[in-house]
C-alpha cells in the first residue's frame, strides 16, 4: 500500500485492482479520502460425527453435529489524497485485511514499482 503514496489519485482509480472507490469524503484537514470497501461471506460446511456401539443384539449410537455458520470478513481501504491530487497517505480497517491484501495481489501497487 505504501507503493502508492506520491502518485496521483487517478491512477489508483484507473487501475485493475482499486477502481472506482465506493465512496469518499473531505478529511479534517481539508484533504479528500477515498474509501474502498471488499467483503466476503464464508460458509463452513455442517460436520456430523457419530458414533455406534454394538452389544449383542443391541445398537446405541450418538451423534455430534458442527459448523454450518456464516463469516462475514471484510477490508475497508482509505486513500488521502492532497489538493494536487497526490496520495499521501493511507490505511486499512477490518477483520480480513491481510488475506484480501496480501502480497502477489493482482493490481495492487503501482505500475513498476515492487514491493
Amino acid at each position: 500500500m505504501a507503493a502508492w503514496v506520491g502518485h496521483d489519485v487517478q491512477e489508483l482509480v484507473n487501475s485493475k485492482r482499486w477502481g472506482y472507490p465506493a465512496s469518499t469524503f473531505t478529511s479534517p484537514n481539508g484533504n479528500t479520502v477515498y474509501r474502498y470497501v471488499k467483503s466476503a461471506d464464508f460458509n463452513s460446511p455442517v460436520t456430523t460425527n457419530s458414533t455406534y456401539n454394538v452389544y449383542g443384539n443391541t445398537v446405541t449410537g450418538s451423534s455430534t453435529t458442527s459448523g454450518g455458520g456464516t463469516t462475514t470478513l471484510a477490508c475497508t481501504s482509505f486513500f488521502e489524497v492532497d489538493s494536487n491530487n497526490k496520495i499521501v497517505t493511507w490505511k486499512h480497517q477490518g477483520n480480513a485485511c491481510k488475506a484480501f491484501f496480501g502480497l502477489g495481489y493482482s493490481g495492487f501497487v503501482p505500475e513498476g514499482k515492487e514491493f
